[in-house]
């Protein structure tokens, strides 16, 4: 018993592990700051919003920058992260991603699914670790205990990336602990209607808890960034910027960028398992149509994602990927000078 009350037997972990001590959770919350340094979660209340492209962009893009290397890492059981970057039968189903966490082992990333991007797989089996880790929290009265479980597994590797990218579902807490507690910054992607825009409320209740729990370790809002947007729906994408910004109490809270809608470049692009910058230009290189209609040959499907659209959808998301470094960047440099600042009136003391 401990202050009075039984303390019940550990459930057994997922395919025989050892459970996660309250020490090693404890020493977790402790953790280098430098693993969370420049991972980033992004993070909403409501699907259908962009998140896991979002992801999936902001990971391949970043990591064709010279001399960068990124970890995107998917806790979300639909796998869909797996999916944009073709990666098929390399996937596990999250049983590896389970299997760290519960054991406190470091994660086993899928090397170079791009050039200098490795990718920890979601799917089906993190239901199992949420209900696993969700049971140690009651277990060990303890609502805090799953914000330090995926930064137990992430830090050892941390250190060999520049910057980690967390997909996180909606609608699973234990989840949003997880990813929120190893991550030094949160990306919330919404679109214009009041149900999306209402979910950013919620993510804030949600992130005030986690920025708590976290204390003294730091979790900032990157921003929130309009996605899904019509490009001839200016006035509607004025209105949502303007309620958006309300809702934040801040314009600085809303991003620069806005990804447009181009439904059938990002269905064909997630479909053929490419980013859409490398399904458009794939279809800029196709064959012409007229060539192989002129031998009588099938034209080549991709010429048909030869579009002003693909080519805007493009330009968005490079102009985010761009934005979320631009901050990064800026806030890096804050605190470097403002350390320095420290450090010289400590001086003078």
């Amino acid at each position: 018993m401990v202050n009075g009350m039984p303390i019940a037997p550990a459930p057994a972990s997922p395919g025989g592990g050892v459970p996660i001590s309250d020490s090693q959770h404890a020493s977790t919350l402790d953790a280098d700051q430098e693993a969370q340094s420049r991972t980033t979660t992004i993070y909403t209340a409501k699907g259908g919003v962009g998140k896991t492209t979002a992801t999936s962009h902001l990971s391949g893009l970043i990591a064709q920058v010279p001399d960068y290397r990124v970890l995107a890492i998917d806790l979300d059981p639909q796998g869909n992260l797996g999916d944009d970057f073709g990666l098929g039968e390399r996937g596990d189903e999250g049983r590896a991603l389970t299997q760290a966490v519960v054991m406190g082992n470091p994660l086993q990333p899928i090397l170079n699914v791009r050039p200098d991007l490795d990718l920890v797989p979601g799917g089906e089996e993190l239901r199992v670790l949420s209900g696993y880790l969700s049971q140690q929290a009651m277990t060990k009265r303890d609502p805090n205990l799953p914000f330090g479980a995926l930064l137990r597994s992430l830090r050892p590797i941390a250190g060999d990336y520049d910057f980690i990218f967390i997909d996180c579902p909606p609608g699973d807490e234990v989840m949003h602990q997880m990813a929120l507690g190893a991550s030094r910054w949160v990306l919330i992607p919404t679109r214009t209607d009041i149900s999306s825009r209402r979910a950013v409320r919620d993510v804030a209740a949600q992130f005030a808890i986690a920025r708590a729990a976290k204390a003294p370790h730091p979790l900032d809002l990157l921003g929130v960034v309009l996605t899904g947007v019509t490009s001839s729906a200016s006035a509607l994408r004025r209105e949502a910027q303007a309620a958006i910004k309300e809702d934040l109490g801040s314009e600085d809270l809303l991003m620069n960028t806005v990804i447009r809608y181009a439904e059938s470049i990002a269905v064909g692009a997630r479909n053929r398992g490419l980013l859409v910058p490398e399904l458009v230009n794939a279809a800029a290189t196709a064959e012409p149509w007229w060539q192989a209609a002129k031998e009588g040959r099938p034209v080549s499907e991709m010429t048909r994602y030869r579009s002003t659209s693909g080519d805007g959808l493009t330009e968005d998301w490079y102009a985010l990927a761009a934005e979320v470094l631009g901050r990064i960047g800026e806030a890096e440099t804050s605190e470097r000078e403002a350390a320095h600042q420290n450090d010289i009136q400590e001086a003078r003391a």
